[in-house]
């Protein structure tokens, strides 16, 4: 039993107390969609930490610059880095081939399993 003490004089908490484990620590646990990278990533790190700590502070990032520098790449390497910070996993979500902004709530909610309310498959 625990019995904690409330600062306010007269209110009390009292109950069993239990430790629970939300997934037994032999079983590996998939969140998530990382594409693999298929090559090795030279001279990112400090890029790579950088976005990883600025993410934990600001929540969402945009990485620009012309296509084919390692956006993508650089991305998928933060997310990686991040991927244990996250209960829920880190999923990918890959826009580039969408033509028509509409589409965006669909990708997402397909690559997240969720059905959106109106939503128009893409």
């Amino acid at each position: 039993m625990l019995h904690c003490q409330h600062p306010e004089p007269g209110l009390h908490f009292i109950a069993p107390v239990t430790l629970e484990q939300r997934q037994p620590p032999d079983v590996a646990v998939v969140s998530g969609n990382l594409p693999a990278l298929l090559t090795r990533i030279v001279g990112r790190d400090d890029t790579i930490a950088a976005l990883a700590a600025q993410l934990a502070r600001r929540r969402f990032l945009t990485i620009v610059g012309p296509g084919g520098i390692g956006k993508t790449t650089v991305a998928v390497a933060v997310a990686e880095t991040l991927s244990g910070s996250y209960y829920d996993g880190v999923w990918f979500v890959g826009l580039a081939s969408l033509r028509d902004t509409d589409l965006v709530t669909s990708a997402l909610s397909t690559v997240l399993g969720i059905s959106l309310p109106g939503a128009h498959p893409g």
